[in-house]
């Protein structure tokens, strides 16, 4: 098989991969009986709020620079999510000038079970096959990481 036609075989493994996080939200939505509170954002505010996630609680300029943006960008976003209920603000107990933001207590439970749901889907893929091929799934995975910048 030439490169090409194993780069075409790559992209359709990651769709399918992709499509697992479609399948781990609806049945959070299902467990939960609540609805996405991420589906109407755009993409861009979706991964905004996730990168609070992943670094909360985190200040302005954490996620600025985390996000790659402006602090008055971040600024916008972040009062766009916590008027959309999605990330709050709450003053720093060590520094009460600081502010902190975060996700909700809703938004972060949603989150969490989706990667609850997310790991199960992967568990079953992941013992379909030999211990040499996770392996290599693994190392290839992290090399990827380390080569796409965060974004």
């Amino acid at each position: 098989m030439e490169r090409k036609e194993k780069l075409k075989e790559i992209i359709k493994s990651s769709i399918k991969l992709e499509s697992l996080v479609d399948i781990a939200i609806e049945k959070t939505t299902e467990k939960m009986k609540m609805a996405d509170p991420l589906k109407d954002l755009t993409v861009a505010q979706c991964s905004f709020a996730l990168k609070v996630y992943d670094a909360e609680p985190c200040s302005l300029t954490e996620i600025a620079r985390k996000a790659n943006i402006s602090k008055p960008s971040a600024s916008v976003m972040v009062n766009k999510l916590v008027n959309k209920d999605i990330l709050i603000r709450e003053a720093d107990q060590e520094c009460r000038r600081k502010v902190l933001i975060s996700t909700a207590p809703a938004t972060k439970k949603f989150i969490r079970q989706v990667d609850e749901e997310l790991l199960l889907l992967l568990e079953a893929i992941a013992g379909k096959m030999s211990s040499e091929s996770f392996e290599a799934w693994f190392e290839i995975s992290r090399q990827i990481n380390e080569i796409l910048p965060e974004g």
